[in-house]
């Protein structure tokens, strides 16, 4: 199997999460990332606006603000994004989901294996998503395009 590398951010306000998911991923059998850990909403706003992260993952409790509210504003980035949180919810699940993360993780229930995992399937999904957005709007602007007969 090929090993795959992903850029991975991690934006949490708590840097003992930053040890606990740079030791998952080093533990991983499938892929290699490079992990960049920042602590605020704000730092975290301001690195994956700079677009050079496959995939954010992205603690729910930020301060007075929400992993939710930063996914809602990065929503239409080509990031994916997976939201953690400390404790399942079902309702933030469904608000994480209609924000645009690709997955939510229980911090509690976090494996390598499931972290792995949810890295590789959420960058491979929104990879798919870019590709059929192309294609839409290349079929679209074709469409448009030709001329009326």
């Amino acid at each position: 199997m090929e090993e795959l590398a992903f850029r991975v951010l991690l934006v949490d306000d708590d840097e003992d999460e930053h040890f606990v998911i740079s030791d998952m991923l080093a533990g991983t059998n499938t892929s290699k990332s490079h992990l960049d850990w920042v602590g605020t909403y704000d730092d975290g706003l301001r690195a994956i606006c700079q677009s050079k992260f496959d995939v954010a993952l992205i603690d729910y409790r930020l301060g007075e603000q929400n992993g939710l509210e930063l996914l809602n504003q990065i929503i239409d980035l080509n990031v994916a994004a997976i939201l953690l949180t400390g404790q399942e919810e079902y309702r933030v699940d469904l608000e994480s989901m209609d924000a645009g993360a690709s997955d939510y993780l229980d911090k509690g229930q976090l494996s390598t294996d499931i972290l792995d995992r949810s890295l590789r399937y959420s960058i491979k999904t929104k990879h798919d998503e870019l590709e059929l957005k192309r294609y839409r709007d290349h079929l679209q602007k074709s469409f448009w395009n030709e001329p009326v007969n």
